[in-house]
């Protein structure tokens, strides 16, 4: 099966956080040497929220399903030019009254398909 393509529009204000990976010896005198971990030091993660009806979030939690936590999917998170891979292990839907829910998952960036 090819990779699929997480394309739903999330809310507005997320705040993805950006780690570089290092390995780093310190010395006695207050010294260290680090260097990069690897050849893709850096990851990203995005907490991200989707708001809507049921017949908005029921294909969100579908896609999530197929992906059942483990298979990664493209995504192309802000100030990137191509889609990157990413899984999502957790999701949490809370009702928010009047028929209107709420979908929150983190998107945490990985390097295999």
């Amino acid at each position: 099966m090819a990779t699929e393509t997480f394309t739903w529009e999330r809310q507005a204000g997320a705040v993805g956080k950006i780690s570089y990976r290092v390995l780093e010896t310190k010395f006695g005198d207050g010294y260290a040497q680090v260097i990069p971990d690897g050849l893709n030091t850096k990851t990203q993660t995005w907490p991200l929220v989707f708001e809507g009806n049921m017949n908005y979030i029921k294909p969100i939690l579908a896609f999530f399903e197929r992906h059942k936590g483990a298979k990664s999917f493209y995504w192309t998170p802000p100030g990137e030019d191509q889609p990157l891979f990413f899984r999502a292990s957790e999701l949490n839907l809370t009702s928010i009254g009047a028929g209107v829910y709420q979908l929150s998952a983190e998107f945490k960036q990985v390097y295999y398909p």
